[in-house]
């Protein structure tokens, strides 16, 4: 885990370190700690450059009003101080918004990382205007931290909304949209570090409840049809295929979008959108659970035909709460919960407990879809005190301590 003044420090260098080198760098001090202030002034001592901002009272939407107001340049990056930048971000931005003035903002794809360094996912968003448009109707399509924007546009439209203590971006986005174009790169130039990763991708109420206020006051200015005719007749073919087969209902997304694209947003054409996007997941989601369901019972098969017959589930997120709503899948009794970061809270029926409580020769099953690979690699210090270590969906014998002390003797034993 890294410490804040840490985390400024990497990211002012993966700045410093940028292809542009006519820069100007704020760092805006939003009420931070006296460790946080040093490291800011140690580099601004270091690179003339970095220049410092020191607000008193925290307020994320009062910070990057200042920073817009105090800039000198014409294009504004936006960075948080816990990301990093590819050295070439700032000049393939530049470059975008030079060769297409109708731009306001552009962002770029990016990947995600926790806290630990562990990197874990690329996200490509929509890249065009016209799909950014309609698809910020329905939730954010911008990464903050990756945009680059024109300096005289924010102040034309107020800057940020400084009474809204979240989503201040997301607010940003859908009033820019309505007059200006937004778009994103395709190219991976910023890294998005997630400080809880049994929570990534889900918002705080007060972060929902700002987004909830301004799509309805969005949605509420849309037009009520769309202008062609021929356009509200595809939308009416895609809706009767979405009904027919997973791959139509494909197929009736794609036509959608087509004209969401072509003639703008309008109610009819986001909510045919929504209803042929939900058949289309219906039928995949349906695939997806009978694989997941399929696998836990081999996997219970397995692990019962090895004499395991008890088991202890690694992880306490929404993967847990599935595998116990289908123990009678896996057929092996739930011994308990064990979770690095949630020891002692109350989870899906149990009390959590940690990895290091286990007694040698418990067995552990990993409960995760997305992080299993992560959990095996770092089982080791369980596997040394005798734990047995089981994925769910890598099987991997390896990390049995029994069959780990065979293979080490049957391979000493050949080199011998």
């Amino acid at each position: 885990m890294f410490s804040a003044a840490g985390t400024l420090r990497r990211a002012i260098d993966s700045i410093c370190r940028a292809t542009v080198t006519e820069i100007e760098i704020l760092v805006v001090l939003n009420g931070s700690d006296d460790e946080t202030r040093t490291m800011a002034c140690s580099a601004a001592r270091a690179d003339q450059r970095v220049r410092i901002i020191d607000l008193p009272t925290p307020s994320l939407p009062a910070a990057l009003n200042v920073a817009i107001r105090e800039a000198k340049a014409a294009f504004i990056a936006r960075m948080d101080a816990d990301d990093e930048c590819d050295p070439s971000r700032l000049a393939k931005q530049e470059l975008f918004l030079k060769q297409h003035p109708d731009i306001a903002v552009v962002g770029t794809a990016y990947q995600r990382r926790l806290a630990d360094g562990t990197l874990c996912g690329v996200v490509v968003p929509p890249l065009s205007p016209d799909d950014i448009r309609w698809r910020l109707l329905l939730g954010n399509t911008m990464s903050h931290g990756s945009v680059m924007m024109r300096r005289d546009v924010l102040l034309a439209e107020g800057g940020y909304d400084e009474g809204c203590a979240k989503a201040q971006d997301f607010e940003l986005w859908l009033r820019l949209s309505a007059r200006h174009d937004l778009a994103n790169l395709p190219e991976v130039l910023y890294t998005y570090t997630i400080q809880d990763r049994e929570n990534v991708g889900v918002p705080s109420e007060a972060q929902a409840g700002v987004v909830a206020d301004r799509l309805l006051t969005a949605w509420s200015r849309l037009k009520v049809a769309s202008k062609s005719e021929l356009h509200r007749k595809a939308i009416a073919v895609a809706l009767t295929d979405s009904q027919l087969s997973g791959g139509r209902a494909s197929q009736a997304v794609s036509r959608i979008e087509h004209v969401l694209r072509a003639d703008g947003p309008s109610h009819e054409s986001l909510m045919a959108w929504l209803y042929a996007t939900a058949q289309a997941r219906g039928a995949k989601s349906s695939v997806h659970e009978c694989c997941r369901l399929s696998r836990l019972r081999e996997r219970g098969r397995e692990l019962r035909a090895s004499g395991v017959e008890r088991v202890w589930l690694w992880g306490a997120g929404l993967h847990t709460g599935w595998v116990l709503e289908n123990t009678a899948e896996l057929g092996i009794e739930i011994a308990g919960i064990i979770d690095d970061a949630r020891s002692g809270e109350a989870r899906h029926g149990f009390s959590v407990r940690a990895p290091n409580e286990l007694s040698p020769g418990s067995h552990v099953l990993t409960s995760s879809d997305q992080y299993e690979n992560d959990m095996l690699e770092s089982s080791g210090p369980m596997r040394a005190r005798g734990v047995f270590v089981h994925g769910l969906y890598r099987a991997d014998v390896a990390h049995d301590p029994r069959t780990m002390d065979a293979q080490h003797a049957s391979v000493s034993g050949r080199v011998a």
